[in-house]
């Protein structure tokens, strides 16, 4: 039997979410890439004393992790202080878990890590809120959100 907090909840739809995720992702990818590319811009400049092909190469491999360290630290931090990321703010989406209550620091890391699954199988992971009745993508009926 569903409570009543589970009943009131409403679903977004795709289309606000992709919106959502689209602002969060352009933001996180900006500063990312802003601090990998620092060292080939460094490398870059005239009066630089680095290395031109070590600094390209440190850019190529820092900004990945840059990606993924600011991406479970963003994900993680607005997920757990109301459930709201910026691009979630404007869309008007809160993420709770499935019972209505608010996400924790285990469950946003779950969902934060197997949201990589999703993208990893060829983004059919999110691809399965289209067609999923409570419009729930993979890494949501993992973490349960």
């Amino acid at each position: 039997m569903m409570s009543e907090m589970e009943t009131s909840l409403s679903f977004a739809c795709f289309a606000s979410r992709a919106v959502a995720r689209l602002v969060d992702e352009v933001m996180l990818l900006t500063v990312a890439g802003f601090v990998g590319l620092t060292p080939a811009r460094m490398a870059l400049s005239p009066h630089s004393d680095f290395v031109g092909l070590d600094s390209v190469i440190t850019a190529l491999i820092v900004t990945p992790l840059a990606y993924l360290l600011l991406s479970c630290l963003y994900y993680t931090y607005f997920h757990c202080r109301g459930g709201y990321t910026i691009g979630k703010r404007l869309m008007g989406i809160r993420l709770v878990k499935r019972n209505g209550e608010d996400v924790d620091v285990v469950v946003a890391l779950d969902r934060w890590a197997m949201t990589g699954l999703s993208a990893l199988l060829l983004f059919s992971g999110f691809l399965m809120a289209l067609w999923d009745s409570e419009r729930c993508a993979l890494h949501d009926r993992i973490a349960g959100t």
